[in-house]
């Protein structure tokens, strides 16, 4: 799909009033900013395109086993506490907290 056919079914499917050549301005505003792409993410957008993932590319699970919440709910349940806090990823969001204050990702401090 080209960006001006995804403008179209955005605008048409909009639950607010909003028109192509605003939607156009928008776009061009955030692609002249140069952002980022992995900072527009967040764990939730992970979950939702993971369980697209395991529905039409890795495997054949069915769309209730693939839902975003389910996803995340099993991820939770993968480890415990102290099992994530000798995970590698739990040592690098350790490291981006401290290099990123204020911003604070875990309450709990070890």
């Amino acid at each position: 799909m080209d960006m001006q056919q995804l403008v179209g079914v955005l605008v048409a499917g909009a639950v607010h009033p909003c028109t192509i050549l605003a939607l156009n301005g928008y776009i061009a505003l955030e692609q002249a900013s140069n952002l980022d792409a992995g900072q527009l993410v967040n764990g939730h957008d992970v979950c939702a395109v993971l369980g697209i993932a395991l529905r039409q590319l890795l495997g054949k699970r069915r769309d209730v086993h693939t839902w975003a919440r389910e996803i995340e709910a099993g991820l939770r349940l993968a480890y415990d506490w102290n099992s994530f806090i000798l995970s590698n990823l739990y040592g690098k969001l350790r490291d981006w907290e401290a290099k990123s204050a204020p911003y604070r990702l875990f309450a709990k401090s070890v």
